[in-house]
């Protein structure tokens, strides 16, 4: 079932680069019905959130929100030493 669920991931992620709505997933949720395919709702959505997650260039986690103002000098810094772009990150 891996290639099927990696093809339905590959369709759902082009799907929101182009900015699918909720129509899109109304749809596809009625066609994965539709084939008796429902069952692989749940390995399908799992598989497009680590695929969007791997997609971000870095990730910051931080204590609490004020701390990407305290330590932006510090995290700029980190990022040019991983070769990261220093907007290319999420906190």
């Amino acid at each position: 079932m891996q290639p099927l669920i990696r093809r339905y991931a590959t369709l759902v992620m082009n799907a929101l680069k182009d900015g699918a709505g909720d129509d899109f997933a109304k749809k596809l949720v009625a066609y994965l019905k539709k084939r008796g395919h429902l069952s692989l709702l749940p390995a399908l959505v799992a598989r497009v959130e680590r695929t969007a997650q791997s997609s971000v260039g870095a990730r910051v986690v931080l204590a609490s929100t004020a701390d990407a103002k305290k330590f932006a000098t510090s995290i700029a810094s980190a990022l040019t030493t991983l070769n990261v772009a220093t907007d290319d990150y999420t906190v």
